[in-house]
């Protein structure tokens, strides 16, 4: 008896076990279809656009806020997009982000709350990633993420208010967020000569601001800039609104909005912060063709070329550079190259007592403004030919055999013709044309003249010998160049009367000055 007893308790705890192992199953089972589901509705977010329309008596002032600002890897997005709902109910909610976030981002299913992938797979409709089919509203508001609105500030009505008596200059009206606030700024944008230059402005209104601030502005507005969400947001916003001098108002209010939390604090966070940042906004410059940037604390940024790049830009035609058909000058580091190369080139020679002097378009850009001409692309100078042997630098070169001088620039023989050639190194051609000439017999005086000339140069001529004796010396490049006499005179004989007021592209039977603007 006993022993029956006992092979039945036996019997009823193995299918205990049984059946809790079978509970277990599908207890894990049921957690990864939930975690499945999950996910999936994570990637379909991006998917979906938002259908819900906005009830008819909120159009007149309605309001689309958009999260532009967030970062996969430290963010409180969920939370940010919990608090501005409660905020704002009825107005849509959109996260715009570049790609799908990772690690994901589980987002609330809140109606009128979506994910915009600005950047789709080829199977997503491209209607579903368009800014202008996503924002109906007539007013956007653009927060970054973890903002905290106090409680019973009415934000929407703040900022409709003080739109609606804004200057007629003012477009933006800009919120700072914290106690700290951020600085006003003065942004000066000249896409044709590539640059970007930022100083402090004291003035209510300006045209730029550094720091935390959230953004109100009209739609239609921000829809009318070519890239109205690119990041750093901040910076290409106000670069597009600059160009179009559009003012940005500064309200300040109490009590001040805040951050709920202080993201990116740990140090690798901060520092991976810090490299998109930077990658962002070399993307931003070279989207917006920027190659220069001043700082308002003064420090300088290159987005150019340099000595360990190609130039930026390819072979010319028609001695017209391809910059110049988009309506641009040449780019400031390529300016910054050929002055370090025309500085080496003038120090090499006065080393070896060689007689050069200034020619063709540099000498007439010294004459100008002391600087090589905004649009030129290379330094012509003429030398003695008799003058090539006692300069190590060029009387040994041959095409086949060029020297590389020990700071890399390298001297060569040009293969258009008789004459040298210093490019600035061996991946950056920009260059220094260095021509021989040598006096030509004449009755009643010397005439200079040369082994190869250009017909599309019309400033190619022979020229009287006189010019040379004495040299003079001009303002060029930040030194004191070598320059022929009466350089008025000499540059009138080789181009024309009045060049040096008159400025004209290199071939103005190609483009002409006045088609793209002016000295």
């Amino acid at each position: 008896m006993f022993c029956r007893m006992k092979r039945y308790i036996l019997r009823m705890h193995v299918w205990k076990v049984i059946g809790s192992l079978m509970l277990a199953t599908n207890l894990i089972a049921l957690m990864y279809l939930w975690l499945l589901q999950s996910n999936l509705e994570h990637h379909e977010k991006f998917k979906k656009p938002i259908q819900e329309k906005l009830p008819t008596h909120k159009q007149e002032n309605s309001i689309t806020v958009i999260i532009r600002e967030f970062e996969a890897f430290d963010n409180v997005l969920p939370l940010t997009i919990e608090h501005l709902h409660s905020k704002f109910p009825s107005y849509k909610l959109i996260a715009f982000t570049d790609s799908v976030p990772y690690p994901p981002i589980q987002l609330p299913d809140i109606a009128n709350v979506a994910f915009i992938n600005l950047n789709p797979n080829p199977d997503i409709s491209r209607h579903m990633s368009l800014i202008d089919d996503q924002i109906s509203s007539k007013y956007v508001m653009i927060v970054p993420d973890g903002i905290k609105i106090p409680d019973y500030l009415p934000l929407d009505t703040v900022f409709i208010d003080k739109y609606k008596k804004l200057s007629p200059s003012a477009r933006i009206i800009a919120m700072p967020i914290g106690n700290k606030g951020g600085n006003h700024l003065n942004v000066e944008v000249n896409l044709r000569e590539w640059t970007l230059k930022y100083s402090q402005s004291k003035d209510p209104l300006c045209t730029g601001l550094w720091g935390n601030y959230i953004i109100f502005m009209q739609t239609s507005d921000l829809l009318e800039l070519p890239y109205p969400l690119e990041r750093p947001f901040l910076d290409g916003l106000f670069i597009q609104t600059a160009l179009r001098d559009w003012k940005v108002s500064v309200v300040n209010i109490e009590p001040k909005i805040t951050f709920v939390k202080d993201l990116y604090s740990e140090p690798h966070d901060a520092w991976k912060l810090k490299s998109l940042t930077r990658t962002r906004h070399k993307e931003l410059y070279k989207k917006f063709g920027i190659k220069y940037v001043v700082r308002a604390n003064r420090v300088e940024e290159w987005h150019g070329c340099s000595k360990d790049t190609e130039r930026c830009f390819g072979t010319v035609h028609d001695e017209t550079p391809s910059y110049i058909y988009a309506g641009k000058w040449t780019p400031p580091c390529c300016l910054q190259a050929l002055r370090l190369t025309g500085r080496h080139v003038f120090n090499e020679l006065k080393k070896c007592n060689a007689r050069f002097w200034l020619e063709g378009g540099s000498l007439l850009g010294a004459a100008r403004n002391g600087d090589i001409i905004p649009w030129d692309y290379d330094i012509d100078i003429g030398i003695y030919k008799d003058d090539i042997r006692i300069c190590k630098n060029l009387k040994d070169v041959t095409r086949e055999f060029p020297f590389i001088d020990d700071d890399g620039f390298i001297w060569e023989k040009a293969k258009e013709g008789e004459f040298y050639r210093v490019q600035y190194s061996e991946t950056n051609h920009l260059h220094v044309d260095i021509f021989p000439f040598y006096p030509k017999d004449n009755h009643e005086m010397p005439i200079m003249t040369k082994d190869t000339w250009f017909k599309t140069h019309r400033q190619d001529t022979e020229f009287p010998e006189h010019y040379l004796k004495p040299f003079t010396n001009i303002d060029f490049i930040g030194v004191q160049a070598p320059a022929p006499n009466h350089v008025r005179e000499f540059l009138e004989l080789k181009f024309g009367k009045g060049v040096i007021e008159k400025p004209e592209y290199p071939n103005p039977a190609k483009i002409k000055l006045k088609q793209v603007g002016s000295l």
